[in-house]
């Protein structure tokens, strides 16, 4: 309604401002929400290689009884409580995790007996290549979990995004209901674009946490649903 009945500048001017502004903030934007959407897929790759080393420690650990199953079964439960509780995937970046410190000390425990069969050695190697691997991931995601948009660029796409608003607004359309709703169809379009490039750069673009169905599954496998 404002931009039907109000004139706000120039209009030869506007237009000038509108292409060159457009072009820049459409690079800009485009970049970083390139960037930002790589980041997201791998962050959730990362996080399904966790998982799935975490769920053959399980069955691995079998080889050493029931007992030692268990521990493991309560560790890894330990791991991922927190993260569904807090509805936050990173619990375990931004926290301190013993998971792999408790796992070494199971493996440890069960698997430096004097007689070890061939089954038994077997699984103490695969363990010891899994925390290395586990570790190696958890390294690579505390990366990427850092690897955010600067608060300079922020600054410099906002204020582009506001001098494409502004320019907008200068466009001719008092008068013109057509002229005035593409303007606010436009206007409004940038902010979702922001918006959107907000939420890739705090990993909260799709709904639900990130790697929740694989954390998920590895809850029902120690439940024996899967």
């Amino acid at each position: 309604m404002v931009f039907y009945w109000v004139s706000f500048g120039d209009p030869e001017t506007a237009k000038q401002f509108v292409s060159v502004s457009t072009f820049v903030f459409a690079i800009f934007a485009g970049f970083f929400i390139a960037r930002q959407g790589r980041r997201y897929n791998e962050i959730t790759r990362s996080l399904t290689n966790l998982d799935g080393n975490v769920s053959a420690l399980y069955r691995l650990i079998d080889y050493f009884g029931s007992e030692a199953q268990s521990k493991m079964a309560d560790n890894i439960r330990s791991y991922y409580d927190p993260i569904f509780k807090n509805h936050a995937w990173d619990w375990n970046l931004t926290h301190k995790s013993s998971l792999m410190t408790n796992t070494h000390a199971i493996v440890k425990e069960y698997g430096s007996k004097e007689k070890l069969n061939d089954l038994e050695k077997s699984a103490v190697a695969q363990c010891m290549t899994m925390l290395n691997q586990l570790q190696s991931v958890r390294k690579y995601l505390i990366a990427l979990y850092q690897e955010r948009i600067p608060r300079q660029q922020w600054v410099l796409i906002v204020a582009l995004c506001v001098i494409l608003l502004v320019t907008i607004a200068m466009l001719p359309s008092i008068g013109d209901v057509l002229a005035a709703t593409l303007k606010a169809a436009y206007a409004t379009i940038i902010l979702l674009v922001l918006a959107m490039l907000r939420q890739f750069d705090t990993l909260s673009f799709y709904e639900g946490s990130i790697g929740q169905h694989s954390a998920q599954d590895v809850l029902d496998i120690l439940a024996g649903k899967k």
